[in-house]
């Protein structure tokens, strides 16, 4: 996704159990693993969130609607672990946040994935960086 910056990082080291990981999402088996969870979207990796993860986007609504902690949400925010980035995409839509870091193993699959999910949530892309392998 062009429109979106790409920090990239040092690369993994094959022997690591990361690149195994990494390799599932940038030989596009993870992708076809998406396709086969059935579900409302025609967005195969939002029917992935709601079926693997459901209680995570209620978690961050909850987080982000609380006065208590919604004040902490603000500037520039990274996402660890940001896979599909729908976590990316909702917090980039808060006026208090700034920029919305994405961080993943994955450079393919933030900027195919990850891309995807961020225009078909809405998100801001002027506000979001996606990082692939910052890894130390």
């Amino acid at each position: 996704m062009s429109s979106i910056p790409v920090i990239r990082g040092r690369p993994l080291e094959p022997h690591l159990p990361e690149y195994r990981e990494m390799m599932k999402y940038d030989s596009g088996s993870a992708e076809a693993d998406a396709e086969k969870i059935p579900g409302p979207s025609d967005e195969p990796w939002l029917n992935v969130l709601a079926t693997c993860e459901p209680v995570s986007p209620p978690a961050l609504e909850q987080a982000i609607g609380d006065p208590a902690t919604r004040s902490a949400v603000r500037g520039k925010i990274i996402d660890v672990g940001a896979g599909t980035c729908w976590a990316t995409a909702r917090l980039s839509k808060l006026p208090e946040v700034t920029e919305v870091v994405a961080l993943d193993l994955s450079e393919q699959f933030l900027t195919t994935v990850g891309g995807r999910i961020i225009s078909k949530l809405s998100g801001q892309k002027r506000k979001n960086s996606l990082c692939g392998r910052l890894v130390q």
